[in-house]
């Protein structure tokens, strides 16, 4: 049983009793468990997120200014944005044959 779910059961209990103030005080338990519930979850996925990150950021690899993430059949996806991914850590493939660059990136403009 949860933080939430426990002050919820309390708290009907509790309703048996005619004690307004103490009602009150449930009732801010109540909302005080639900933000602590949500903040909870909010940071749970944040981990999440950055430990994503950690693992995209210990699969790449660096070679000809680009980056390049090995795949299990030995194959690999890329090339990616360096600055792109040195910047904002964001994963941007580059595109073939714009200007006079081999790859270029669409996003910040850079040619490579």
């Amino acid at each position: 049983m949860g933080l939430y779910e426990a002050v919820k059961d309390t708290a009907n209990l509790l309703r048996k009793i005619d004690d307004h103030e103490l009602h009150r005080s449930v009732a801010n338990l109540q909302l005080e468990a639900a933000e602590a519930t949500n903040r909870e979850a909010t940071l749970t996925q944040r981990v999440a997120e950055l430990e994503n990150l950690l693992d995209v950021r210990a699969s790449l690899e660096f070679r000809d200014n680009m980056y390049w993430m090995p795949q299990k059949e030995g194959s690999e996806k890329g090339p990616y944005c360096q600055p792109c991914w040195d910047s904002a850590a964001r994963l941007v493939f580059l595109c073939t044959g714009y200007a006079y660059s081999k790859y270029s990136c669409l996003v910040c403009k850079n040619g490579f």
